[in-house]
């Protein structure tokens, strides 16, 4: 329908008679008591919630409401709000970008934090879907967390939790973007649960969840993407910051009767399986010959795949806009995806890349992970496969 044949009417008259229907009490309190049902340790948190303190900034965003809501029904009253951040601003006065993944975003609140010694501080986008997190190190200072690290330390707290109180299902589901860190495969394989990958895009989890409750098959536990987009239960159905905050936060008083901060679950989860890391990045090429250049690239890459990236061999090619998984010595195979523009290489050695253009921006983008049992090692080893990687882009792309 052209836009300007539309029809419109009067907002308050719609609302009047009942087309526009106004979300209320009602409905929050419905939201809060399903977001609650997700907290594996609600009797510690009104017990010695309250002994925590934590502080959070909705980033000049919508999450302030719901955050202190439910931290405060949870038992969890030792919250505190960077003031600067508190009211939604959409001028966004306090940062570059009110982004809860840019370190920058954090710098107020690193100074209350300091002053009230919290040594977790939660910060939520303005839209309240996206979740940052930044803990105290042992050196007293911070460390701004990547949204693969968030992930494992919820998924670790959910599974661990959930096998200790016996409710853990034998049919247990992961989700996660198969852009994000492979550490998540093994601690959903270490508690006996599946792990799926799907595509970018949050929908793609929420399809999963969809489909596991139509058929009974699998029961969704968690899902997450590296872009620091996580949800633990099915009903949200998108990413959920609100939710994810509550369980950091429950997260971090189970690791405080311990003993331990969210730093220190983060350094016992690296000991347990490994180091893991991953790195990425962006090539801009504006206009329409930038996108030709991207094409190209891909085309060439598609067509004569590499065999090895900085020396590590490539065990399987995965080409996803026919579908295809290649394993070397291996009769090809189809991928149960839909299909994409997107490149997937596995590494004898565990590490993997990604390679595929932006669905929104002139850009090209690589992802590359690995894991080593020590973390100098996995330090060097992502460091060449990045370097042989970004020339190797740069060629393709005549950068």
């Amino acid at each position: 329908m052209p836009f300007f044949s539309a029809k419109t009417c009067d907002f308050d008259a719609a609302v009047r008679d009942g087309r526009i229907g106004m979300i209320g009490a009602e409905e929050d309190a419905a939201y809060y008591e399903v977001t609650r049902s997700v907290l594996l340790a609600p009797a510690l948190l009104k017990e010695k919630g309250a002994t925590l303190p934590i502080v959070y900034t909705p980033l000049h965003g919508a999450g302030n409401i719901p955050v202190r809501t439910l931290l405060q029904q949870a038992g969890m009253t030792q919250v505190f709000v960077v003031p600067e951040q508190e009211l939604p601003d959409g001028t966004f006065p306090t940062v570059t970008a009110p982004n809860p993944e840019n370190p920058d975003a954090f710098r107020l609140a690193k100074a209350l934090a300091d002053e009230k010694g919290a040594t977790v501080i939660l910060a939520t986008d303005p839209d309240s879907d996206r979740l940052g997190v930044a803990v105290k190190r042992h050196d007293g200072e911070w460390a701004v967390l990547s949204g693969n690290q968030i992930a494992c330390i919820l998924l670790e707290h959910i599974l661990s939790g959930r096998k200790a109180q016996g409710t853990l299902p034998d049919n247990g589901v992961v989700v996660k973007s198969i852009v994000s860190t492979t550490l998540a495969d093994a601690i959903a394989a270490r508690y006996g649960a599946a792990l799926e990958n799907v595509l970018t895009g949050f929908r793609f989890i929420s399809e999963k969840i969809d489909a596991y409750e139509k058929s009974g098959e699998k029961t969704f536990l968690f899902g997450f993407e590296e872009s620091y987009g996580f949800l633990a239960g099915g009903f949200s159905r998108d990413k959920d910051a609100i939710c994810a905050a509550v369980l950091a936060a429950e997260a971090c008083l189970c690791y405080a009767e311990r003993g331990m901060t969210l730093y220190d679950a983060l350094q016992e989860i690296y000991r347990s399986y490994g180091f893991y890391k991953e790195k990425q990045t962006s090539y801009t090429l504006e206009g329409k010959e930038g996108m030709e250049r991207i094409a190209r690239c891909m085309s060439g890459l598609r067509a004569a795949p590499p065999e090895m990236f900085a020396g590590v061999r490539v065990n399987v090619f995965e080409e996803y806009k026919t579908g295809v998984r290649m394993a070397r010595g291996k009769t090809p195979e189809r991928i149960e995806l839909p299909r994409s523009d997107m490149l997937r290489f596995l590494l004898e050695d565990g590490a993997w890349v990604v390679v595929r253009p932006s669905g929104t921006e002139p850009k090209l983008k690589l992802y590359i992970g690995a894991n080593a049992a020590k973390e100098d090692a996995l330090d060097a080893l992502l460091g060449r496969l990045f370097d042989d990687l970004d020339a190797l882009l740069r060629r393709e792309l005549r950068m």
